[in-house]
């Protein structure tokens, strides 16, 4: 009996059988969908979502916390759609996972909100109320009518 030769690295990535042919084939699509998601999703959202996998219809989706899950969630019937059309036509369903370590968080430093205003109307409105409240609330309703634009 003959022994077995080695098989170069290139024969193993190149033949349409072998496994490592299929997980290559597996790790490409995985790429091409994350892609395509990251593309679909505004740029906030896309910054904290990456694509876990895909097998048998089912898109799963890493989301750093529940807050972004459920805004995947709210982008779910849209971006099924999408992918469908952009050659994804085997998706059934997308299903989104809470990985708080995962690597979809774009930085350790919070998303700051922009400070809001209150119009001088509504200013004076709440300095108004105070004049007539109790000491607390009306400490806290001039502390709030401080914030006039």
């Amino acid at each position: 009996m003959r022994p077995k030769r080695p098989k170069t690295l290139a024969h193993l990535l190149d033949h349409t059988t072998g496994s490592m042919s299929k997980l290559q084939h597996g790790a490409q699509q995985i790429t091409h969908i994350s892609k395509t998601v990251k593309q679909l999703l505004p740029d906030n959202l896309a910054a904290h979502v990456s694509v876990a996998n895909y097998r048998d219809g089912v898109l799963v989706l890493l989301a750093p916390s529940s807050a972004w899950a459920q805004r995947v969630k709210f982008a779910q019937t849209m971006l099924v759609s999408k992918l469908r059309q952009q050659g994804l036509s085997a998706l059934s369903t997308i299903e989104v996972r809470i990985q708080p370590s995962s690597a979809t968080e774009a930085s350790s430093k919070p998303t700051e909100l922009p400070h809001r205003k209150l119009s001088n109307s509504a200013a004076d409105q709440l300095e108004a109320l105070a004049e007539h409240a109790p000491e607390q609330l009306k400490k806290q309703l001039l502390k709030l009518a401080k914030h006039r634009s």
